[in-house]
């Protein structure tokens, strides 16, 4: 229970967080230029929030409870009406929810991009957190040197 209900929030959370700091950001831009260490830390919590978004519905894609019917219904187009589906392999990161029938065929039930779009925004955001600890240091060393 506690689980669907962080899979059921997390993702509403997330969204009126980038939500607000959007709004904050676009309402106070001029300063955010000024700064760049805020302006860069703004940017890595849109980037994570828009990964954590992209995770959320992905996970959606995952059938919990009727994932070898779910199986059934995708099935590749061809294939003999002998081969039998193995198993039902279900992972939550990276998400995935693999068909694998007796002949070595797969499918995976989750679109193919979500991995990667999950890996590319997290590393932008990581660039953007190695941003603004740069111009926050380099930052307060230029107001240590000025006193």
């Amino acid at each position: 229970m506690l689980l669907f209900l962080v899979l059921v929030f997390s993702p509403v959370v997330t969204a009126l967080v980038v939500l607000v700091v959007l709004v904050h950001s676009a309402l106070s831009y001029r300063r955010l230029l000024r700064r760049p260490a805020r302006l860069c830390s703004y940017a890595a919590v849109l980037l994570l929030g828009f990964a954590h978004l992209v995770f959320s519905w992905a996970l959606t894609h995952i059938p919990v409870v009727a994932g070898m019917s779910r199986c059934m219904e995708v099935r590749p187009e061809g294939m003999n009406d002998d081969v039998r589906l193995t198993r039902y392999d279900p992972r939550t990161f990276p998400p995935e929810a693999n068909c694998v029938w007796d002949d070595g065929a797969t499918v995976d039930l989750v679109p193919e991009h979500v991995t990667s779009v999950v890996y590319v925004l997290g590393a932008l955001a990581l660039g953007c957190v190695i941003a603004a600890l740069y111009f926050l240091l380099r930052g307060s060393r230029s107001r240590a040197d000025r006193s």
